[in-house]
């Protein structure tokens, strides 16, 4: 989760990103979603060679390279 939302651009904002996120998931899901960003993070969206090509989030992210 950090990772993706400091290469999305929205480290400085990171509390208003985790609140939209809550109000689209319902609570039993965020375990199962925090996973899923992590494993994003690790295949897609990787610091230092970003795959941004294959992103489904392109479109919203701050930082398309």
């Amino acid at each position: 989760g950090f990772g993706v939302i400091k290469l999305t651009g929205n480290l400085v904002v990171k509390d208003v990103f985790v609140d939209k996120l809550k109000k689209y998931f319902p609570r039993g899901k965020w375990n199962r979603l925090h996973h899923q960003f992590i494993y994003f993070g690790r295949d897609i969206c990787k610091s230092q060679n970003p795959n941004c090509e294959i992103c489904k989030l392109k479109s919203i992210c701050g930082k398309v390279y």
